[in-house]
């Protein structure tokens, strides 16, 4: 009989729990959707700020670079025959 009151107790209590969970989720799903939203405008930001970033030093290594080249002393090779 024990048994019987233990697999009802527990069947009772399983079904309120997910009761509770379906409507406290239900509840949460548009703050998570807000949550959500705000992450993904944040790393958009970051993926055009790092953008933005990467473009400076790619034109500022080709810059050194420029400067580099044409500052080097030029060669004069004398072939022999």
């Amino acid at each position: 009989m024990e048994e019987v009151l233990g697999i009802v107790g527990f069947g009772l209590g399983a079904s309120l729990g997910m009761s509770i969970v379906r409507t406290a989720g239900g509840g949460l799903r548009p703050l998570l959707r807000g949550v959500m939203k705000a992450g993904i405008a944040v790393g958009d930001a970051v993926a055009d700020l790092t953008a933005e970033a990467r473009a400076s030093v790619d034109e500022a290594r080709a810059e050194a670079a420029a400067q580099r080249d044409a500052a080097a002393p030029q060669r004069i090779v004398i072939a022999h025959e």
